[in-house]
């Protein structure tokens, strides 16, 4: 539940995360599941429409490190592409010092909208 919202104005779009001690993996650090949520959720978000949901099709990427627990984190988002319904979107975590802790390209397939008779 990580709600990113426009940076300045242009494509990018972020949002602050700070991993609570109930996503600890058991050595201090969130565990990788909760990691990807991170990235997921504002990838969506970097289309910012107001258009019909979309759903996840895919999600790749690295996570070369998993936050501390209670460091305060910025998740961040943008566009690459869209295709008709499909849209590509990248995501980074990057930790209370900058450094990238993990990046992602999710692929979101936008539904179609309802038939109304």
């Amino acid at each position: 539940r990580i709600f990113a919202g426009a940076v300045n104005g242009g494509d990018l779009v972020a949002a602050p995360w700070s991993p609570d001690p109930g996503l600890d993996a058991g050595d201090g650090r969130a565990a990788a599941e909760f990691v990807w949520a991170a990235l997921d959720c504002p990838s969506y978000f970097a289309f910012r429409t107001e258009r019909l949901p979309a759903v996840l099709g895919r999600i790749t990427g690295d996570v070369t490190e998993r936050p501390k627990i209670g460091e305060n984190c910025v998740v961040a988002a943008w566009p690459i592409e869209i295709d008709g319904r499909k849209k590509r979107s990248g995501s980074a975590l990057y930790g209370d010092d900058g450094r990238l802790l993990a990046q992602a390209r999710a692929t979101w397939i936008e539904l179609k909208a309802p038939l109304v008779s």
